[in-house]
Formats: structure tokens, sequence, C-alpha cells
């Protein structure tokens, strides 16, 4: 098995509440993660990002002033961003079953129900790690693959996403290249739109 290290990963938490910061960051520091940035207002997120370019980013969809859903969408989406292939943890108290499609359509790894075990975030850091879903990209859809069984004939197409977050907790700071999924977005729209 590879041996992890923690101390290289960044880490952007946008969550307004004081004591799940906290909670996190401990968690977190129980890994050896270092890095922790953390974000309590969507102003100059977008520009902290890109220069911060983090391996995982957590973010609360419940908080109204966070709007969590649209910042994942700008993470995955936004070409002015370094890494559209970051490991994202969504967070909710709660969670009701048009919440939970939201998170399964918002192109998020993973879903944190709070209050949460320290455990189980250290588990779900663990798990994107160890592998992570191959993506799909779509011209309105950029994530993890959401279907349960992927038929072999299937559409839209399926690619093992870098992973910075891997990467580095393994020690392999190259991370493999990938396509751009704007790129392949385009790609895709135009060819579903047909020739002009």
């Amino acid at each position: 098995m590879t041996e992890t290290t923690y101390a290289l990963i960044e880490v952007a938490l946008i969550e307004l509440n004081s004591g799940t910061v906290r909670n996190m960051r401990e968690a977190l520091a129980q890994l050896g993660v270092r890095n922790v940035h953390v974000h309590s207002s969507t102003v100059g997120l977008a520009g902290a990002i890109g220069e911060q370019s983090p391996d995982l980013v957590i973010v609360d969809v419940d908080a109204p002033a966070l709007e969590g859903f649209k910042v994942i969408q700008r993470l995955r989406c936004d070409p002015s961003l370094p890494n559209p292939f970051v490991c994202i943890i969504a967070t909710a108290e709660q969670p009701t079953a048009a919440l939970l499609h939201k998170v399964d359509n918002s192109g998020a790894d993973a879903l944190l129900v709070k209050p949460f075990a320290r455990k189980q975030l250290v588990d779900m850091v663990h798990g994107l790690i160890a592998g992570r879903k191959p993506f799909g990209v779509s011209s309105d859809y950029i994530g993890p693959d959401r279907r349960k069984h992927p038929r072999e004939d299937a559409s839209v197409p399926t690619l093992n996403a870098p992973n910075t977050l891997r990467a580095k907790a393994t020690g392999h700071l190259e991370p493999q290249r990938g396509p751009r999924p704007h790129r392949q977005r385009r790609g895709v729209a135009e060819r579903a739109q047909g020739p002009e």
C-alpha cells in the first residue's frame, strides 16, 4: 500500500458555523492537513480559490448566504478556475429528498450530513484518495458519474478525472493530465446541435 502524507494538501472550507469549522479543522489536523483556508462568504471566493488551487473543497449547501450549489457549479464549469476536477464534499443538516437530488446533480463527490463525527469526515477524505467515481461530462453536467449501472453503449462517456488530493497524499505531485471538461462540454454540445 502507498504511504500517505497530508501536509501538502490544500483545503478550502466554505462554512458559516464556527463550531462546524472547528470540528472540521480538528478532523483534518488529525490527518496531518496543515493548509485549511476558511471562507465565510462568497465575496472574492473565486479569486481566492483560483490562487489557492485547493485539492479538496468542503462547502455548506444549506446556508443561503453561501449559495453552495452555485459555488459547486462554478468550481466545475468556470474555465478561469484551475481545477474543475477538485474533490468536493457538500455538507447539509437534515437533508430532504429534494436536497439530496440537488447534491446528486451538483457535481459534488459526496455529502456529509451535519452534525458529524470527525471519523466520518476522515473516512470521506480517505475514500476520495483511495478512488473516485469516474466523471461524466455532458453539456449540462460535470462531476462523478451519477448512474447506478452505466451501460456499455452509454452516450455520455466517462473519464478518470485527475485527483490532486490523491496525488499529494500519495507523494505523486505530478497528477495525470486529463482533458479540460470545458472544451469537452463545448464539443458535446456542438455534436448534439449537429452541423450548421
